[in-house]
C-alpha cells in the first residue's frame, strides 16, 4: 500500500478516522494524504462543530494535523473549486491522486440527502473504485486491537471479493481471516421468493437447506485460494436477512474489521445492493471496509 486518503471537514467527528489511518499507515508503510474539498455553499457548522469554509483555513488546518502525525509521511491537498457532491469528489480524488485506500469517519446523514445520493462512503467507492474504510465516529475504534478480518460474500461467481488485496491487508495487520456468508430463512425472504415460500413452504425449506450446503462448498473454495496462503482462514454461515444477521452476530465487538463487497452501485440504480450495504453500515458499530467485487 502506497497512499491512504483521509477526507476531513474540520470537525472533531471527521477526525475519528485519523488514529485508524495512522495505524494502517504504520503497518503497511503507506503515507497519508489529508484532503479537504471545499463545498460550493459550505455550512458554518456540521453537527454543531466547525466546517472549513476557505482555502487558507483548510490548508492551515490540514498542515497542523500533518505535523501531529509525524513520523508518518503526510501530504495535504485542498480542492479549491466549490463542489456540490462531497462523496463523488472524494472518489475522484482517490483515483486521481493514486490512493490505495480511503479512510473516512461516518457521523450521520449527509446534508444533501442520503437516500437519493447514497452516503459519502458509497459514492466515493462508486466514483473512485478505491476501497473505502468507514470508521463510526464516537465508537472508539482502535485498529491496533483488531484481530479478525471478516469478509462477507453472497456466494455468486460475479460477486467475488478481491481476495489478493484483502489477503495482503490481513498480512500487514496480522489479522485472521473469516469468510462469512448469510443464507435466508423462510421468515427473512422478501418479494417474490416470500410469496413462493408461502405457497410451497416445504419446497422452499429444502431449497434453503440446499443453499446452505452449496454455500459451505463455495466458502471452502475461497478459503483454499492461493490468495490467502499463509493466513489463518475460517468460514461461517449465518441465517436470516444479511443486515440483521450480521448486526446480531457482531453486537458491540470491536476487534473485527468487516468487509462488505459490492458492485459500487448507488442511489436508485442500486436496487438490492446499495440499499443492503446502506442498511449494514447503519447497523454495524464496528469499522467496515467497502470494496469492489471482482
Amino acid at each position: 500500500m502506497h497512499r491512504i486518503l483521509v477526507p476531513l471537514d474540520g470537525s472533531a467527528l471527521a477526525e475519528a478516522s485519523l488514529p485508524v489511518a495512522r495505524t494502517l499507515a504504520g503497518a503497511t508503510g503507506a503515507g497519508l494524504l489529508l484532503l479537504h474539498v471545499l463545498e460550493a455553499s459550505p455550512p458554518g457548522a456540521v453537527h454543531g462543530q466547525r466546517h472549513l469554509g476557505s482555502v487558507p483555513e483548510a490548508r492551515d488546518y490540514l498542515e497542523a494535523l500533518a505535523r501531529g502525525l509525524a513520523p508518518i509521511p503526510v501530504e495535504v491537498h485542498v480542492h479549491e473549486e466549490g463542489i456540490h457532491d462531497a462523496g463523488k469528489s472524494i472518489g475522484e480524488h482517490a483515483e486521481e491522486l493514486q490512493s490505495d485506500l480511503v479512510v473516512i469517519a461516518t457521523h450521520g446523514i449527509h446534508r444533501f440527502g442520503r437516500i437519493f445520493k447514497g452516503n459519502a462512503a458509497q459514492r466515493a467507492l462508486s466514483f473512485g473504485g478505491v476501497p473505502v474504510l468507514t470508521v463510526p465516529a464516537g465508537a472508539g475504534i482502535d485498529a491496533m486491537r483488531w484481530k479478525n478480518l471478516i469478509v462477507t460474500t453472497d456466494g455468486r461467481d460475479g460477486h467475488r471479493p478481491p481476495l489478493a488485496w484483502l489477503g495482503a491487508l490481513a498480512t500487514s495487520l496480522r489479522l485472521d481471516v473469516e469468510l462469512l456468508l448469510v443464507v435466508d430463512t423462510s421468515a427473512s425472504l422478501t418479494g417474490d421468493t416470500k410469496a413462493i415460500a408461502r405457497s410451497m413452504p416445504a419446497s422452499m425449506a429444502l431449497a434453503l437447506e440446499a443453499a446452505v450446503a452449496e454455500s459451505a462448498v463455495w466458502l471452502q473454495g475461497l478459503a483454499a485460494s492461493g490468495e490467502l496462503e499463509g493466513l489463518s482462514v475460517r468460514t461461517d454461515i449465518l441465517r436470516g436477512r444479511p443486515d440483521s444477521a450480521l448486526a446480531r452476530r457482531q453486537g458491540s465487538r470491536s476487534e473485527d474489521l468487516i468487509v462488505l463487497s459490492t458492485h459500487g452501485r448507488i442511489g436508485f440504480g442500486s436496487i438490492w445492493e446499495g440499499s443492503m450495504a446502506a442498511r449494514m453500515l447503519s447497523r454495524l458499530k464496528c469499522a467496515a471496509l467497502l470494496v469492489r467485487a471482482e
